[in-house]
């Protein structure tokens, strides 16, 4: 099983994106805060669900989709997943 850990800009977008859905509705925030943690919970024993990120082109860094967002996460080693930001579809990442 790896090890989930999270960067501080991971654990700000979390949080940040939570808040904004959660001040629109409560359920839209706490539906999101559910489904982000299922989906990062996956990766405990699959490390490589995500696809590969088409803009960086690195097998270790990765991405999960979520509605409008991409979580993106890093392969740190054998048994470490780092999660590295989440961020809205629309926004460009080379920026």
């Amino acid at each position: 099983m790896n090890e989930i850990l999270w960067t501080k800009q991971g654990e700000d977008d979390f949080f940040q994106i939570y808040s904004y859905l959660n001040k629109i509705d409560p359920i839209f925030g706490e539906v999101f805060f559910e489904n982000v943690i299922e989906k990062i919970k996956l990766l405990e024993n699959l490390p490589y669900i995500g696809r590969i990120v088409p803009e960086l082109n690195n097998n270790r860094i990765r991405e999960l989709l979520l509605n409008k967002y991409r979580i993106f996460y890093f392969i740190k080693s054998e048994k470490t997943i780092e999660i590295q930001a989440i961020i809205h579809m629309k926004r460009n990442i080379n920026k």
